[in-house]
């Protein structure tokens, strides 16, 4: 989706979990003008790397920055349990 939006291959794309690890940004033209667009690694998922620690850090960095956060399920495999856990984190840092 990230690609998609942004018009270009720019985020790895694997079916395997964990391959975003770093955090990168696209700028994308509207309209009504620009907005920067950011993918991250997944919250909660262990890195096999031991980098779990510096994705969650990028993760965090990029929920601050954000004026919008758009949570992107997949309707038909419904709320898994990482879900709800990406869920309440969201809420929660939306309240700080």
């Amino acid at each position: 989706m990230f690609n998609a939006l942004a018009g270009r291959r720019i985020a790895i794309v694997d079916p395997t979990a964990g391959v975003t690890r770093d955090r990168v940004s696209a700028p994308i033209e509207l309209e009504e003008g620009f907005f920067e667009l950011f993918d991250t690694g997944g919250i909660g998922n262990e890195d096999c790397d031991d980098l779990t620690d510096e994705i969650e850090g990028q993760i965090n960095t990029a929920i601050k920055q954000a004026s919008l956060i758009l949570f992107v399920v997949d309707i038909r495999a419904g709320v898994a349990g990482l879900d709800e856990l990406v869920s309440e984190r969201l809420r929660s840092a939306s309240k700080q």
